[in-house]
């Protein structure tokens, strides 16, 4: 069995627990409340600030010009797809980040003086769990009237097979942020 396989395997449980997450439960059924919506971007706004410039230290440690390009791309379009959801929801100043959002970010800087590929697998889970949640909020999502073409085509395109690459995680919040914000009534 390949090593993913069996990381992804002995991560079930902690998958399920998220799943079950009361949060996850309500953005699929629409009753997650606009104040903890509002929270959850606001803090993944301040991940994404650190994320991004992982992504982009990984990038400059790689030998091969290739991964150098992918990881670079990671780093710049698909953040800024990212960013231009958030700027939509975040208006407020700057923002502190939660003790979760701080050890998580804390952990992923923590690698830059390790073996590149340890780096590199301190963000795999962020693009396995966040595809792998978004897949399963739009599978049980009460859609309600919700349009579905915006997520079939266009920049709300869940396209899940570039999230193995990398490119799922936006994707992905996007879509789910549209019908959050459907589901709720209109984005402001």
């Amino acid at each position: 069995m390949p090593w993913s396989e069996e990381a992804w395997k002995a991560s079930e449980s902690i998958y399920n627990a998220i799943l079950d997450l009361p949060f996850i439960k309500e953005l699929a059924d629409g009753t997650l409340s606009r104040e903890r919506f509002l929270h959850y971007i606001g803090q993944d706004n301040l991940y994404i600030d650190d994320y991004s410039r992982v992504l982009a230290h990984i990038a400059s440690r790689l030998g091969n010009i290739d991964d150098v390009a992918a990881f670079l791309e990671f780093a710049g379009d698909g953040v800024a797809m990212e960013k231009s959801l958030h700027a939509m929801y975040v208006h407020e100043g700057a923002l502190e980040k939660t003790p979760a959002c701080l050890f998580y970010t804390s952990l992923l800087k923590a690698q830059a003086n390790e073996d590149v590929a340890v780096e590199a697998a301190a963000i795999l889970p962020c693009f396995w769990i966040y595809q792998k949640v978004g897949e399963h909020i739009l599978s049980i999502a009460k859609m309600g009237g919700i349009p579905e073409e915006p997520f079939q085509t266009g920049a709300l395109a869940v396209d899940f097979g570039h999230a193995a690459a990398g490119f799922g995680r936006c994707a992905v919040s996007e879509a789910v942020a549209y019908f959050y914000a459907t589901a709720s009534g209109g984005i402001e």
